[in-house]
């Protein structure tokens, strides 16, 4: 958790990993069993630690208790928390290397696979956690629409200025 201040305001900011589990035409989501919205459904997920892709894996082999085969960044959304925080939420599409179950996990009540169809009624029903932009990218998978992966940054791209040099000898934010 970092913290970042802005004039006389400080405020946290949360990186938050999702994992979206797809396997024949159907979504892992877990219900949370305590806090605020206990009872609502969500993806796989953590605070980060140690690295997007570590986090990725320590999901899916903590809390799933299987491996990742593959796996594919698809979406990022920064969103306020219900506490005014600033939270990044990194979502990735993976394959799971075996059948996943939930582990004996004080977070989630219970893992269930849902259909295209029981995902759009579970949103329409208001039962998944709210105000979860990321939550768009499900509604995307239910009702049929490809979940692309987001594309890697070509560091040798013109830089959107004008200028007509490349980004990183231009505007390239690691170099100013």
């Amino acid at each position: 958790m970092t913290f970042r201040k802005t004039g006389k305001v400080s405020y946290e900011i949360r990186p938050v990993v999702m994992v979206m589990a797809e396997k024949d035409d159907y979504i892992l989501l877990c219900q949370l069993a305590k806090g605020e919205y206990a009872g609502y459904w969500l993806l796989p997920s953590n605070i980060l630690e140690n690295g997007l892709i570590n986090t990725v894996e320590n999901i899916v082999k903590n809390r799933l208790n299987t491996d990742v085969s593959e796996l594919k960044m698809v979406g990022v959304t920064e969103e306020k928390d219900f506490t005014q925080n600033c939270v990044y939420r990194f979502l990735f599409s993976v394959k799971l290397a075996g059948e996943p179950y939930c582990v004996d996990d004080n977070d989630y009540f219970q893992c269930r696979w849902f259909s295209r169809e029981a995902a759009n009624e579970m949103l329409q029903e208001k039962d998944a956690v709210p105000k979860i932009g990321i939550m768009g990218i499900i509604k995307k998978w239910a009702d049929g629409e490809e979940i692309l992966p987001l594309t890697e940054f070509d560091e040798n791209m013109q830089c959107p200025c004008g200028s007509g040099y490349g980004y990183r000898g231009c505007c390239g934010w690691d170099l100013k």
